[in-house]
């Protein structure tokens, strides 16, 4: 009888339990899908308490959860997991990273005084959900986990749709909407109440945003023609009833590019400009005096972030020093002065409620530009890999143009909100991870994925 080797059998044991599973995917699909559910419990009025906190910061948390299990991954087994960093531009984000630090160095110890902490905090915000990027493409996902993953986005914009429609006819109907669905009172379009639905007071505009996506997606999610025209039917109603102009517009111009193929860096570029242009002209429109934040704060954030940027041209007042959460966290010289209204709105949202020129402000026009080409970049990439995805499944290049388009959605939400609202950039970069892993396991044919992938197509 031949002796058993039990160090084979643990080396096996051990494969197993470090291993991605069924249940880790699962998990963060899951994750993905309860995002927009996050202020639930600030919803219903609950007692703030540990596990309320934790529901509050669950994005941060679940980064940190991920880069600890991806490291154990790609130690364990380092001939199947390797860190992706090939899945974003890398070169961009690491000459921004550089930008940023020469900012904090010279405004803190020459100009500003700016605490090192403080513009390192900053600049992980800022690239805090781009970096999920990696974590999600590292990961072996197949094309069942992707439809899983769409058809859970597009059933929770279809679950606030319906529950921001119900809370609209009440708040039309006189009776008080926060005993269903808050709206924004204040706020009234046209004679109707501005729809946020379950997502939490203040979030109309990243509703909007997430429900774009949220149209796009049920056509994959589906399989009946009527049910997928029913489901976009209510989430358009949805979109037009948050009036919120960068929804409006995200729509129209995502039909647009799903439509029309932008192949030169050039026409992309000038679509980008033409979209920046056009929001300024409805940012003006809406404004009586565009001096007076009291009219309307976003116009006033503006002027002064371009004020700013006027005296630091090249590598802005620094990261954590106008216009964002670590300038609230930690203070920053430059709120001296400024009417009280807006220092107060200042500090009730976490920043002036505009990424764009927060950008230009702190990082001066080479990080402005650096961050304008990371987007860039990314559009470009997912264009090439949904171009090479028509010819392997159909269905996986159509994913492609949606993610591609959103991009400029993105982009375009960034003129008039934050870029760091977990269940519209956290969600959609998840979801161009999962792409992006496809597209690695189908360029070798040796994988299990790629290849019954191809023999079904």
């Amino acid at each position: 009888m031949e002796p058993v080797d039990n160090t084979d059998r643990f080396s096996g044991i051990i494969s197993k339990v470090f291993d991605v599973s069924f249940l880790v995917k699962r998990f963060l699909m899951l994750y993905l899908i309860l995002l927009p559910f996050q202020m639930i419990p600030k919803f219903l009025d609950l007692e703030e308490s540990i596990v309320t906190k934790i529901i509050f910061n669950i994005d941060e948390l679940t980064t940190l959860f991920m880069f600890f299990i991806l490291l154990t991954f790609i130690a364990i087994k380092p001939q199947v997991y390797r860190f992706r960093y090939d899945a974003m531009p890398t070169r961009l984000l690491l000459l921004f990273l550089f930008v940023a630090c020469l900012s904090i160095l010279w405004n803190s110890m020459l100009w500003n005084r700016l605490y090192i902490l403080q513009g390192f905090f900053s600049t992980y915000n800022f690239l805090k959900n781009i970096i999920v990027v990696c974590f999600f493409a590292t990961l072996k996902w197949d094309k069942n986990d992707l439809k899983f993953l769409i058809k859970g986005i597009a059933i929770t914009v279809l679950i606030l749709a319906i529950a921001g429609i119900i809370g609209e006819i009440v708040a039309l109907m006189g009776k008080d909407p926060h005993n269903l669905v808050r709206t924004e009172e204040y706020k009234t379009r046209f004679g109707f109440y501005r729809v946020q639905s379950l997502t939490g007071e203040g979030s109309t505009n990243y509703l909007a945003m997430y429900g774009v996506l949220g149209f796009f997606l049920v056509d994959f999610a589906f399989r009946y023609s009527l049910t997928r025209k029913l489901g976009k039917f209510i989430v358009f109603l949805l979109i037009v009833l948050t009036f919120s102009k960068r929804g409006w517009l995200s729509l129209f111009l995502m039909v647009f590019l799903i439509r029309k193929k932008i192949k030169s860096i050039w026409l992309f570029s000038l679509l980008l400009i033409g979209v920046f242009g056009l929001y300024i002209i409805f940012l003006i429109l809406e404004t009586y005096d565009i001096v007076d934040p009291e009219h309307y704060m976003r116009a006033y954030g503006y002027l002064k972030s371009i004020e700013l940027f006027i005296q630091h041209p090249i590598l802005g007042v620094g990261p954590g020093m106008f216009g964002d959460l670590g300038s609230v966290i930690f203070g920053s010289p430059y709120y001296s002065g400024i009417p009280i209204y807006m220092y107060d709105k200042i500090a009730e949202r976490g920043g002036i409620d505009s990424f764009w020129p927060v950008i230009l402000a702190q990082t001066g026009v080479v990080g402005f530009l650096l961050f304008g080409a990371i987007f860039t970049s990314f559009y470009l990439k997912i264009e090439k890999i949904a171009n090479k995805f028509k010819i392997l499944d159909n269905e996986l290049y159509k994913v492609g143009r949606v993610l591609g388009a959103y991009i400029i959605a993105l982009i375009l939400m960034g003129l008039g909100s934050n870029l760091n609202k977990p269940f519209v950039t956290y969600t959609f970069f998840g979801l161009y991870g999962i792409y992006v892993s496809l597209f690695f396991q189908f360029s070798k044919p040796e994988t299990l994925g790629g290849k019954n992938e191809k023999q079904n197509n």
